[in-house]
Formats: structure tokens, sequence, C-alpha cells
């Protein structure tokens, strides 16, 4: 797709993770399976109902919750329950039995059911390696050089260096004046990278006990190593000289430490999370535009999560949301397949993964929805201070795939 809007730079992230003391987090069920992605959540749908010639957008407050009344009048004549509603673009998200859903399915007012998909967590590849295959992408304007993995620059890495976050940095491009929301599996908001600088967290999972940015909430780790490859502060670390080479005391920093950060909780323990609730999520980050209400004049979002089934209300949802002014980026994915969704959206930037040579990372999803390509191999970041190694202090190297500006 073209956009007519400044992309802000995105990168993806392998991570090996700098952290210093260590506690006790759940252990995962033995034997449990992981959770896969586009898997219909059982019982849960999606329905989008007939718009009209204007669309729902173009309504005005009183005409839309009158058509919001009617839409929600007819899922529960239906037999439905509603469980979350979006005026805006004529969906709905509800739970259904077999007769309910064939009845609401001959509703005049409904275009479509669908049903509610489960996303999954980019990433969490152990063991990938720096190899890229497919040659160098010199048609996107990269050249096959390779670049150290990590520099005796301190808290600068390859990954760094290839983005100029140095050059960027010393011309006060920081990010300054930029939300970004992050849409992943939560945040250790007491990471000493962090600052407790977080402005905003909210949890759309629904699990207990997970709604304190400064209490366990992310247990896979996943979302604090996207928010610190993003918003890492320069010399606030907890990393040790000489135990890897390209750390210092100070451990890594963010490509953009000056953003305000807020991070919705998507997706749930096991990294897996509902279309719905993801849709929850990002309107929630789009909600801090000060057109909105909120108090930011740009709002990036940025998700590293997907599946490969498309959704139509998922389309709708983004693109409500890039209309409102919030630039969305997403992760092409991690398996070495087409381009997933929510990066295969219209109105979304997809980010594919190069390595150290700035090849194609051999486990980028690629196709012609990638509208970005950054750093997605051997990159530090942060991850929560309950899951170092205790010999170490530090994670072990996985590749995940995440954007950030």
């Amino acid at each position: 797709m073209t956009h007519t809007r400044t992309l802000l730079a995105a990168t993806l992230a392998l991570t090996l993770a700098a952290c210093g003391q260590q506690a006790q987090v759940p252990a995962p069920v033995a034997g449990a399976p992981a959770p896969a992605a586009d898997e219909a959540i059982p019982g849960a749908y999606l329905v989008g109902f007939r718009e009209g010639g204007l669309g729902a957008q173009s309504l005005s407050a009183q005409d839309l919750a009158a058509q919001a009344q009617l839409q929600a009048q007819a899922i529960a004549a239906a037999g439905g329950v509603l469980t979350s509603q979006w005026a805006d673009i004529s969906a709905a998200a509800v739970r259904l039995s077999p007769e309910a859903l064939r009845k609401l399915e001959a509703n005049p007012l409904v275009e479509y059911v669908e049903p509610d998909l489960r996303r999954v967590a980019q990433g969490r590849r152990s063991g990938g390696t720096d190899a890229g295959v497919g040659g160098g992408l010199s048609a996107q304007g990269l050249s096959a050089q390779a670049t150290p993995l990590y520099t005796p620059s301190g808290e600068y890495t390859w990954g760094d260096n290839a983005l100029r976050v140095a050059d960027l940095r010393a011309a006060g491009h920081t990010g300054a004046g930029v939300a970004v929301c992050i849409g992943d599996t939560g945040i250790d908001g007491n990471h000493p990278e962090f600052g407790k600088k977080l402005r905003g967290f909210k949890n759309f999972t629904g699990e207990a006990n997970r709604n304190d940015p400064y209490a366990l909430n992310d247990v896979s780790g996943h979302g604090t190593h996207v928010a610190g490859t993003i918003f890492a502060q320069y010399g606030a670390g907890t990393g040790a000289s000489g135990q890897q080479s390209g750390m210092d005391a100070n451990g890594v920093g963010g490509v953009a430490p000056g953003v305000n950060l807020y991070m919705a909780r998507v997706l749930g323990d096991d990294g897996s999370g509902s279309s719905s609730g993801i849709i929850n999520g990002v309107n929630w980050c789009a909600s801090q535009l000060k057109s909105q209400g909120g108090t930011e004049s740009k709002v990036v979002i940025s998700l590293s999560l997907g599946g490969g089934r498309a959704s139509k209300t998922e389309q709708r949802a983004y693109t409500s949301v890039y209309n409102k002014g919030a630039l969305i980026i997403a992760a092409t994915g991690n398996d070495g397949a087409a381009v997933s969704y929510p990066a295969a959206y219209t109105n979304v930037v997809g980010v594919g993964a190069i390595d150290s040579a700035e090849a194609k990372a051999d486990f980028s999803n690629f196709g012609s929805q990638v509208d970005l390509v950054g750093p997605g191999v051997s990159v530090l970041s942060s991850v929560p201070l309950v899951v170092c190694s205790p010999k170490t202090g530090r994670s072990g190297l996985e590749t995940q795939a995440r954007p950030q500006p």
C-alpha cells in the first residue's frame, strides 16, 4: 500500500536481554500445548452489521447511539450475549450458541458473522540464527555489507548502528512528542530501564491479577522485550561490563527513549489473545489522541502479534483507528511464510526482519505487504527482572519479531 503519512522508523528485534535480579515466576503447565494462531475461540464470534451508504463513521453521535442500540437488540433477540461493541465500525463481539448463530446470520441487519480468532505473540523461536537467506535487499536500498553484532560503544548494538541511532540522538531525535502504545503481553514496570515512566497501562485479557504494571503481569516477557527495544533509558539498565560484548554497566538503550510509553495488555500469560481483545486494546491506544479526548498529539501503535487468517472486523477496526490519526505498525511474522495479519491489512505498516548482513532474515515473513524492514536478529533488549538467568543475569537468545518507532 502507499502511505501518505511520514513513517516513523520501525525495526524488528531478536533479543539477548540484560537484567540483574531473579525471582520466581509461574511455571508453564507441563505438557500444555502452545496456543495456535487463527484458532476459532469456541462460542465467540465477531458480527458486522450493514453500514449503509455513508458508513457508521459519518453518522452523528445521536444517530450512532441509536444504531448501536438496534444492533444490540438484534443480538439479544437472537439469544446472543454482547461482550464488546464498536459503534464506529458497526461491529460487535458476541457469545453465541449454535441456534443463536443461525438466527443472527438470518437477520437482514447483519452483513457477516465470523469467528473471534486467537492471535499470538510473534517470535519466541529459541535458537534462531543470524544467517539470512534469499540474498540481499538491494532493491530496497540496503547493502549486503556485514556489520559487527556488538560494538565497544556500550549501549549501541549492530541494529542501533544500522539505524544510526547515535546520530539521531546527537541531533536531538529521541521520539519526544510522540506516544507509542504497545499491544502485547504486558510490561515489567519496575524494570530500571523504564525509570517508572510508563504513561498508561490497561489489561484487556480478562486474566485476574494482571492489572498492575508494577506487579507481575508480563509472564512471557515478550512485551517487556518490545518495550525495551523502543524505550529503554540510557544509563538506567542493569547490565554488567565484561559479561557480554556490547553491554556496559548501564545495559542497553531504546531507539526512541523520549517517547511517551503506553502498554495495552492484549495477550495473556500464554502469549495469546483474542481478536476482540486486541481491537479493544488498539481502540484504547487511539483514545490517547487529543482528537479522541486524550492528551497525545501523535500516537504510534506497535503490534508484534498476529496470525495467518484475515478478519473483516479487524480490517474495519484498524482502518477506523488509522482514520482517527494513529499509525499502526505490525510485525510481518516469523514463520518464513506469507505476511501475517494485522501486518497484511490496508492502513497497517508491515515490518519485516533483516540480519546483521542486511539480508532477509531466514525466519521473516515476506510479501507485497512488507512496507519496511529493520534489524531483527541478535538485538539486545530488556526482559522482566523475574525471568533472568540465575548464572548470567541475562535471558537466552530468542528470535522475536517486533516493530517499533
